[in-house]
């Protein structure tokens, strides 16, 4: 192998044209690579029905649609990039399409684990996952099993892979995901001093960031928000998805209806605003294989409220306030402390820097630039890194 021409081969399943997390990590790979380009490039295949095609079908056949399509672009595409040393699948509910690459080291990228623990009845959904939901979990779980490497985002998503999915420890490298440049760069330490501005203003409001899945409990987030609105005049913003018809039908029950407003898909600069000048941010999650949205509150000098469930303990160490999702009257007493003591607003806001500044570029580069070594050097049988 030409120690110059060695190419990653992302599998892209992200709809090109949709923003969200998926696209935020295949960009983080790309930069990886780029920081070693006399070693390492990147050849994206994107296996993904566009947004804007994918938008025309019914709301609930998408799903099948755009898993039928990346099995058959998967079998078509793959074939043709003879050239690529190493497949990368960069989320792991996908592993199915590593299933067509023949002769090729595979290296999957497992964020979460929430399919295998609805299918285990460990997280409780509104619904059971359908037959063909089910038909893809075993499938991504039997080629997981197969992979040359695995990379999880945490050290609870690698427990939990071995725990439920049954995978072999020692092909588990953690790396966790970096927090964008963009939120580090914005903000300095001095916003800290506007923080009792912003709390005083009439304009003051509590964040929150996510989808309408379930395991983002939206609907507790709107509970811990009516009794903290009981208590203090501030209004509450849900950035992300819109709103489902669910989600809206509670907010009209609650009488939250002047209290509640929704910014849709922000973008980066725009979500930057949000966190800047939020009083607090909300994170009741039932589950997160990583996440960025409390680490991002806290780069931008805005205290979190958040879970103790899955992952967030390692993300926020000791610079939130946590509480079990479903103990709503914690989660009330967290929220309220903070806005009521500026002391308190003030110091997790000094502990928010400091912790995000342990999740950088430089850090996940490492990590994944280790892991390429590591299984180019197995499936060679010589030492690759010795080339970095």
């Amino acid at each position: 192998m030409d120690k110059k021409n060695c190419t990653i081969g992302i599998l892209s399943v992200n709809p090109p044209g949709q923003v969200g997390s998926m696209a935020r990590y295949e960009r983080m790979l790309s930069e990886a690579c780029e920081t070693n380009r006399n070693v390492y490039k990147i050849e994206t295949v994107c296996l993904a029905l566009p947004s804007r095609v994918l938008s025309k079908f019914p709301a609930k056949a998408r799903n099948i649609i755009h898993h039928l399509w990346i099995m058959l672009m998967g079998q078509a595409k793959l074939s043709f990039y003879k050239d690529v040393d190493i497949f990368h699948v960069v989320d792991g509910s996908y592993a199915y399409v590593a299933d067509h690459i023949r002769q090729k080291p595979v290296v999957i990228t497992a964020h979460d684990i929430i399919p295998y623990l609805q299918k285990e009845g460990v997280l409780v959904t509104p619904t059971k996952p359908s037959w063909f939901s089910g038909h893809i979990i075993e499938r991504s779980r039997r080629v997981l099993k197969k992979a040359h490497m695995i990379i999880s985002d945490t050290k609870k998503t690698k427990n939990d892979l071995v725990a439920y999915a049954h995978l072999d420890p020692a092909r588990i490298k953690v790396v966790c995901p970096a927090l964008p440049q963009r939120f580090n760069d914005i903000v300095s330490k001095g916003d800290m001093e506007t923080w009792q501005e912003k709390r005083n203003s009439d304009e003051a409001y509590i964040l929150t960031v996510g989808n309408n899945a379930f395991y983002k409990n939206r609907p507790g987030i709107l509970n811990i928000y009516k009794k903290v609105r009981e208590k203090i005049n501030i209004r509450l913003v849900i950035a992300g998805e819109g709103p489902d018809k669910e989600l809206l039908g509670a907010v009209k029950k609650m009488d939250l209806i002047d209290a509640v407003i929704f910014e849709i898909d922000p973008n980066d600069d725009a979500l930057v605003e949000l966190y800047k000048n939020a009083c607090l941010f909300l994170f009741p999650s039932m589950y997160e294989g990583f996440g960025w949205p409390p680490l991002e509150a806290m780069a931008c000098g805005c205290p979190v409220v958040c879970s103790d469930a899955a992952s967030l303990p390692e993300v926020v160490g000791t610079a939130a306030l946590t509480a079990p999702y479903d103990d709503i009257d914690a989660m009330f007493y967290h929220c309220c402390k903070i806005l009521d003591d500026q002391f308190l607003a003030e110091d997790l806001i000094v502990r928010g820097f400091e912790q995000s500044k342990k999740f950088s570029l430089e850090k996940m580069t490492e990590g994944i630039l280790d892991v390429y070594s590591s299984v180019l050097e197995n499936a060679a049988g010589r030492n690759v890194g010795d080339l970095l």
